[in-house]
């Protein structure tokens, strides 16, 4: 993504040129060529979102965030002052043949500036209705979740509150948000800037918004308010599989840790993207240290800003921009996000905290007729093949998807180690990688998290149209976002 900005004439404006100025000016724009030139503020940005999730986009100022996520809410387009190349796709769908503000949430700036992408509404809020007729009135101008499409999962969760006759996603909300205690106080009362921010939250997770999109929302507020947003839109995206994409400044580890994915960009290109437990492994790798005082947020923006040496170890040398970028795009993280972008399958993707009672299970894939074997084959992909009723549907709040039999892993991480992929390369090589994995979790004690794929469901099929001109390999960005219900 280019943009054209004008430059001045004069370097410096002073007194005399402001006069002289107010003579000549008319003349100037008849007989004097404008200066201007083009600035790439987006270079080859490539990955997915995925339903369920909540990533987290980090660089230093002037790296491109605000711009990514315009072009991610359709505000930023191709014209005569700016040039797009490449494309961001809604479940196989383009941007363009989507209608955007019925899908995406758009936040800039404070909170309390809520900008919709047809207009700007200052969420001061209709002074005369209370905090709970708001939240009401805002379900109701929207197709929010209803009772009626409930799964059994939600209606057993939401038992209490149907028997009541209360709506229980809105009983919800507002627990959440801890807006019960102020439900009946009207907005145009004196609330506090962080019961308003929240105010504008519960809005939002009432709405139809399948992606929403969040740039630096809380300049200027604490921590703890900073907490409470990011860890109420994590319940939010993991109950409606809707997806959250935040840019902020001063986070903290405990925010920091609330997020699955990390996008690390430095000077317009994708330095890092991938799970957050791995980002600070994989510059561990490349020789930067990270002190046990610095929190992982400001030493991944510290790399990217040129201040990297700091972090460097004996014996190691700090690495420009374009060597990072390279390293990133020789990396198992960088081939599977392009995987995943560019294969013809419809797949939705998920990262699941196992716990015990989650079997994997060696299986030969479909074209090879052989049946499922105890004994590892070379011809083998690894599936979930067993839930215990101790684990259920769900992995739980860290996990972004409920987990079924059936599913395919295509990474897995042990105790903390960064992950290993499993679907790269020759397929022999993948069914290898599978094998050796089954090999290493039959032995592992502790903590496992796994990637998990399904392809082809009855939703996902709907969203196939063209997909052979679709998902070809594009130049410039290519960003695909899947959402988890049906879009028009």
């Amino acid at each position: 993504y280019a943009k054209k900005f004008e430059i001045p004439s004069n370097k410096y404006e002073t007194f005399g040129n402001k006069v002289v100025g107010w003579f000549t000016g008319p003349f100037k724009k008849i007989f004097q060529s404008k200066n201007s030139t083009w600035i790439n503020i987006l270079k080859g940005v490539d990955g997915y979102i995925m339903p369920g999730s909540m990533t987290l986009l980090l660089g230093p100022p002037g790296c491109g965030k605000s711009t990514l996520l315009e072009i991610f809410a359709g505000r930023a387009k191709g014209d005569k002052n700016s040039h797009l190349q490449g494309v961001v796709m809604y479940n196989d769908k383009y941007a363009s043949e989507v209608h955007l503000s019925r899908l995406v949430a758009y936040v800039s700036g404070q909170l309390n500036n809520f900008i919709s992408r047809r207009r700007i509404q200052f969420c001061r809020h209709i002074p005369f209705l209370s905090v709970r007729e708001t939240l009401e009135f805002a379900r109701d101008c929207s197709q929010t979740l209803r009772p009626e499409n409930f799964t059994p999962q939600m209606r057993k969760f939401f038992a209490h509150a149907l028997v009541e006759g209360q709506d229980p996603f809105l009983e919800y909300i507002l627990e959440i948000l801890n807006l019960k205690n102020i439900e009946h106080k009207l907005t145009g009362e004196a609330i506090s800037d962080t019961d308003r921010q929240k105010l504008t939250t519960a809005e939002l997770a009432l709405g139809t918004y399948a992606v929403m999109l969040y740039d630096q929302p809380l300049s200027g507020s604490d921590l703890a308010a900073t907490y409470d947003l990011v860890d109420t839109l994590r319940t939010v995206c993991r109950i409606q599989q809707s997806s959250a994409i935040m840019s902020l400044t001063h986070l903290s580890q405990e925010v920091f840790d609330l997020f699955d994915r990390i996008i690390l960009l430095g000077d317009g290109h994708v330095v890092f993207q991938g799970p957050r437990q791995d980002a600070v492994p994989y510059f561990n790798k490349l020789g930067y240290e990270k002190p046990l005082h610095v929190e992982s947020a400001e030493f991944l923006e510290d790399i990217v800003a040129g201040y990297g040496s700091r972090y460097i170890a004996p014996e190691a040398t700090p690495l420009s921009i374009d060597q990072l970028v390279g390293n990133y795009r020789n990396s198992d993280h960088y081939k599977d996000i392009i995987r995943i972008v560019t294969w013809d399958k419809v797949k939705h993707t998920y990262w699941i905290e196992t716990e015990p009672g989650l079997g994997l299970s060696l299986k030969t894939p479909p074209t090879y007729s052989s049946l499922v074997d105890a004994k590892p084959r070379k011809l083998t992909e690894l599936v979930v093949s067993k839930i215990s009723s101790k684990v259920g549907q769900s992995g739980g709040i860290e996990s972004t998807g409920r987990v079924q039999i059936g599913d395919i892993v295509t990474a897995l991480s042990v105790n903390g180690e960064e992950s290993t992929y499993l679907a790269l390369g020759p397929q022999r090589h993948q069914h290898e990688h599978a094998s050796h994995a089954y090999s290493t979790l039959q032995k592992a004690a502790g903590h496992i998290r796994i990637q998990v794929e399904r392809y082809e469901t009855k939703v996902q099929i709907l969203f196939k149209k063209k997909k052979l001109t679709r998902k070809r390999r594009l130049q410039g960005l290519s960003f695909n976002i899947v959402t988890s219900n049906y879009i028009q």
